[in-house]
């Protein structure tokens, strides 16, 4: 049994050819723009809220040092600008919690969310270097040193959901 590609006149096989060649190529091109644009605006994404969460470090160094909850969770409650963030959590170098924000109404992690995020974070203050992760496609987690005179006081921790820069990926391609 032959197939009804051989059956069709060399001129209608080039053509079918040809636009079937197109076709893949412009395929590839899509998801390789596409794919780029993702990355592109993660990584903005990541950049804009550890440069909101280096000011809010800085500026948490007298919360840590006087003990400070209400402060710690004024500055913490500053991050709330960023849409994006849905848990933030300023740590004392001995591990103990100054304050926290909590996670914007409905949103929740499972419980191996959870723990997978909390052996992230506790392996990330104990380097003592600004450190991320990506968690799936659209969960951001990074942690902050907090330093005063050379002594680390504590951590900020964020939590971030980038669902949102995922709607503008595909608005850039409707319009």
């Amino acid at each position: 049994m032959r197939s009804w590609f051989a059956h069709m006149p060399l001129k209608t096989r080039l053509i079918w050819s040809g636009a079937l060649t197109a076709g893949a190529a412009l395929l590839i091109a899509a998801i390789a723009q596409m794919t780029s644009l993702y990355y592109q605006q993660r990584d903005d994404a990541r950049a804009r809220i550890e440069s909101v969460m280096s000011v809010v470090a800085a500026n948490s160094t007298a919360a840590i040092a006087f003990d400070d909850r209400l402060s710690a969770e004024q500055l913490l409650n500053s991050l709330r600008v960023e849409s994006e963030v849905q848990e933030a959590r300023i740590t004392t170098a001995a591990g103990g919690v100054l304050a926290t924000m909590a996670a914007q109404p409905g949103v929740r992690l499972t419980e191996s969310e959870r723990r997978l995020a909390a052996e992230w974070l506790a392996d990330a203050q104990s380097h003592s270097e600004a450190s991320h992760r990506f968690d799936g496609l659209m969960s951001l987690h990074a942690v902050r040193p907090i330093w005063l005179d050379g002594e680390l006081l504590g951590h900020l921790y964020v939590r971030a959901n980038l669902h949102s820069r995922s709607k503008g990926c595909s608005r850039s391609w409707e319009s």
